[in-house]
């Protein structure tokens, strides 16, 4: 491209409008990834090590060896409470990152919204350098999108339905395998092997949720945001009069 084309006032909005995008897109996505990668570390070390089944092994409940069927049926059971612990454990995962993301590009378009208007505060609408106030304008409503990430996707709720969710069929794991272990539970009386299976099917129906939300209706009204009365140069102050007062 020649030099007469970034001479032009449009193209050198446009180079700047892209450039803040990208750095945009940049940003958001290294958020993101650092955000996940936060997300697992913190969870690493408080999964439980449910490995008591492998491929080669079967019938893993030696307490109810004489209950073929029953063994069988708990083994299934065992199955799907990990696939919903790894389930509920990644969109833990997913909307935690999501969540980081939108405090930090929040935060900081926010502070570079601040900037330029502090500068554009002083200097007026009018006399502000119009690439501050590009700055300014695309900093805002980036910000208020990120920000709006987290009532309209429900990232707060999400997280802390997963979590209550990843942490139930931790505890129903549990339960099983040290049941399938010894063969009893802390009920009282005993519940028969065939009565205390259908008890976990039941706890696993109870707890069976998807627990993935959003709502519609917090999107950001960007005409309010951007809603502001253009003044030319700053306001001078009046000069102060004397009152006049008259006594009765």
């Amino acid at each position: 491209m020649s030099k007469e084309f970034f001479k032009q006032s449009w193209a050198k909005y446009t180079a700047l409008v892209l450039s803040l995008g990208l750095s945009t897109w940049l940003g958001s996505h290294f958020s993101y990834l650092h955000g996940d990668e936060i997300a697992k570390r913190w969870t690493a070390t408080l999964q439980p090590t449910l490995v008591l089944v492998s491929p080669k092994d079967s019938h893993f409940c030696p307490a109810l060896s004489k209950n073929n069927a029953i063994q069988v049926r708990l083994e299934e059971d065992y199955s799907e409470v990990k696939g919903r612990m790894e389930h509920h454990l990644e969109v833990l995962r997913y909307f935690y990152a999501n969540y980081f993301r939108a405090v930090v590009m929040g935060s900081l378009l926010g502070a570079i919204a601040g900037i330029c208007l502090f500068y554009i505060a002083n200097k007026g609408w009018t006399n502000a350098n119009n690439f501050v106030v590009v700055v300014f304008v695309f900093a805002t409503v980036a910000g208020v999108f990120f920000l709006s990430y987290i009532n309209v996707f429900r990232e707060q709720e999400n997280i802390a339905d997963n979590k209550t969710l990843y942490l139930t069929y931790v505890a129903l794991g549990n339960r099983l395998l040290t049941y399938c272990a010894t063969g009893t539970t802390d009920d009282v009386p005993q519940l028969s092997p065939d009565k205390e299976t259908r008890k976990f099917d039941e706890q696993m129906a109870a707890a069976n949720n998807i627990a993935i939300g959003f709502d519609y209706t917090k999107l950001a009204d960007y005409k309010s945001v951007l809603k502001t009365e253009p003044t030319g140069a700053p306001r001078q102050r009046a000069p102060a009069t004397e009152k006049q007062t008259t006594r009765k």
